[in-house]
């Protein structure tokens, strides 16, 4: 239910999960490269998540995203 905060930070994290999936995670032994590729996978991937939402959602979910 996104009309509460519960179920905004709900779908906030589910989207972070999926992202962290997506995008490979992170280990403590990474190099810069990797980690710099990580981090636009999990950009790329959260605006992609984002965009497939509608305009209500989103503005709910900037509060807490």
């Amino acid at each position: 239910n996104l009309s509460t905060v519960a179920g905004q930070k709900a779908l906030s994290n589910r989207i972070r999960v999926a992202v962290h999936k997506v995008c490979g995670g992170t280990t403590a032994r990474q190099s810069l490269g990797e980690m710099q590729d990580y981090q636009t996978c999990t950009n790329r991937a959260s605006q992609n998540a984002l965009a497939s939402l509608d305009k209500a959602t989103k503005a709910r979910l900037a509060v807490n995203f």
